[in-house]
């Protein structure tokens, strides 16, 4: 072998024991940490809108009556069974439009000779009287026999004197015929949910007179969003309307009710009276040319002969039982009981002599 080839593989051989160096990796700077930023409040959730379903059932205790915020125009002629649709003004003044309320009793009319009585201490109020079944017999020379005479003994009204309300759709004091009935001696004008719509009853006499003498005894359960009404309605509508209400109980208590007299646009006329109408008491209401003449259990309560006496047109009565949430009277709400009924004992009426 010559001396190049063995110089050859020596020279093989130690490349093959001897690696190459690498050259060094190249490192770039460390790159400096991300700035850290203020975390941002989450956004506050927002509501998913109801979901209404189908078949939902209204609330137990509705708005009944859109607030009304001054008294109507005069309505329109009546339409067969809706009765007076109205809301009452508030009570606040006992002494307005009139002469004062005496503070002790005065004979009825036919006794004017007789002298008066003592002043009297205010009455007690006693137990919870019953209905008297007959109607009592009144001695009054000046008025004579009464022209009708209701005691509401059957076990149905008798629809020949007496014409039932029957108006569930109105937009306000909404009636039902099925509210009003007959039993234990007694008209009933029960207030309370029927067919899922807060209703009431309310009845109105088919004899109307000009001037003349009305009685209704009655009574009312508390509640709150019914009214408890005695008054006297035109036969016909005109814009010199009148409306004469003898007995307005708007407190829910039953503690007081109001006396009103309307005329047109006038300014109503109106007085109070302070009673426990859970209990049976007589109202009544005298009307005479140029004068209204105010009773509770025979005890003259006011005498008005302002300009809001009614015109020389007939009048007749009705009875009433009704829903009401204004800002005169308050809404049903949960204390309200399921019904609340107002109960008429007996009726009379005179024609004036």
């Amino acid at each position: 072998m010559s001396i190049r080839s063995a110089y050859l593989i020596v020279a093989a051989a130690t490349l093959t024991l001897c690696p190459v160096p690498q050259p060094a990796a190249r490192h770039s700077p460390a790159a400096p940490p991300p700035a850290v930023r203020p975390e941002t409040p989450p956004a506050p959730p927002v509501p998913s809108p109801p979901v209404v379903r189908r078949g939902t059932p209204s609330p137990s205790y509705p708005p009944h009556a859109p607030p009304v915020v001054s008294r109507p125009a005069p309505p329109p002629a009546r339409a067969a069974g809706s009765g007076p649709d109205r809301p009452p003004p508030p009570v606040y003044d006992h002494r307005y439009g009139g002469a004062p309320a005496p503070s002790v009793p005065i004979p009825s009319p036919g006794r004017d000779g007789d002298p008066p009585g003592p002043p009297a201490p205010p009455a007690a109020p006693g137990p919870a009287e019953t209905p008297g079944g007959a109607v009592p017999e009144r001695t009054d020379a000046r008025w004579g026999a009464p022209v009708l005479v209701e005691d509401f003994d059957g076990d149905r009204i008798d629809q020949s004197r007496w014409e039932v309300y029957h108006s569930p759709g109105a937009a306000v004091n909404p009636r039902t015929a099925e509210a009003t009935t007959v039993h234990d001696g007694m008209l009933h004008m029960t207030g309370g949910f029927y067919d899922g719509k807060d209703l009431s009853g309310g009845v109105a006499s088919r004899m109307s007179q000009t001037y003349g003498r009305w009685e209704v005894r009655f009574r009312g359960e508390p509640g709150r969003g019914y009214s408890l009404v005695t008054l006297l309605w035109p036969e016909s509508q005109s814009p010199e309307y009148a409306e004469v209400d003898f007995a307005e109980v708007i407190d829910a208590t039953r503690r007081s009710a109001g006396i009103y007299v309307h005329r047109g646009q006038s300014p109503q006329a109106q007085s109070l009276v302070r009673a426990d109408f859970t209990r049976w008491h007589t109202a009544a209401v005298d009307w005479t040319p140029g004068r209204l003449t105010f009773w509770l259990d025979g005890r003259r309560t006011w005498d008005y002969t302002g300009p809001n006496v009614p015109a020389a047109r007939p009048m007749h009565l009705t009875l009433q039982n009704d829903v009401v949430c204004n800002q005169w009277s308050p809404c049903r709400d949960a204390t309200t009981p399921a019904t609340v009924s107002m109960f008429v004992d007996w009726v009379k009426i005179y024609r004036a002599p």
